[in-house]
C-alpha cells in the first residue's frame, strides 16, 4: 500500500532532489529542498523482498508520480543496492570521508526522466574485529552529521552506535 504524507513546506522550499530509502520490507521517498528539509514523503510496503528484478523501476515510478521531473535527481540507499535489489553496488571500505562517498554513486540507466543513483553500502572491521556492513544506515549518519554541522558542531568527532532493532 502506498501512502502520501505531505510535510509542511519550510522556507526556501524549492525541491532540489529525491531521497529514497528502499529496504527489505518498505520503500520511503522524501522530496527534499536544497537545505535538506523534507517537503513531502511517500511510503510503500513494496520492499525489495516483495519484488522481482524487473519490477523496481515501475514501483519507483508509481510511488513518485508527479515528482518525476528531469530537474530532480533521485538518490537511493538501502537494500536496493544489494545482491537481491535493483542493482548490486559494491560496498565501499571504511573509513571513508562522507564527501568521498558521492564519488562512488552508481548511476542507473532507466526510462525515468530523473537521473537515478544508488548510494553504496559501507563495510569495515567492527569493534570485535569482525567484518561489518551497512547499506541504509549510512543515510541516517549523513543526516546526523548534517544536523551537527547545522548546530555549529562540525568540529566534533562524534561516535555513532546503531542498533539494528532501533532503526
Amino acid at each position: 500500500m502506498t501512502q502520501f504524507n505531505p510535510v509542511s513546506q519550510p522556507a526556501g522550499g524549492q525541491a532540489s532532489f529525491i531521497a529514497v530509502d528502499w529496504g527489505t520490507t518498505n520503500l520511503r521517498a522524501f522530496l527534499m529542498n536544497q537545505d535538506g528539509h523534507i517537503q513531502a514523503q511517500r511510503d510503500s510496503d513494496r520492499g525489495m523482498l516483495k519484488l522481482g528484478s524487473a519490477e523496481f523501476e515501475n514501483v519507483l515510478s508509481d510511488l513518485l508520480g508527479d515528482w518525476l521531473t528531469p530537474d530532480l535527481p533521485i538518490y537511493m540507499a538501502g537494500m536496493v543496492g544489494s545482491r537481491g535489489g535493483w542493482q548490486e553496488v559494491p560496498y565501499q571500505h571504511c573509513p571513508i570521508k562522507l564527501d568521498d562517498l558521492s564519488d562512488h554513486l552508481f548511476w542507473l540507466t532507466t526510462s525515468l526522466p530523473n537521473k537515478v543513483a544508488i548510494v553504496p553500502g559501507l563495510r569495515g572491521t567492527g569493534v570485535a574485529g569482525l567484518l561489518d556492513v551497512m547499506r541504509g544506515e549510512e543515510t541516517q549518519l549523513l543526516g546526523a552529521l548534517d544536523w551537527l554541522e547545522g548546530q555549529g558542531r562540525s568540529d566534533e568527532s562524534p561516535v555513532f552506535c546503531l542498533h539494528w532493532n532501533s532503526l
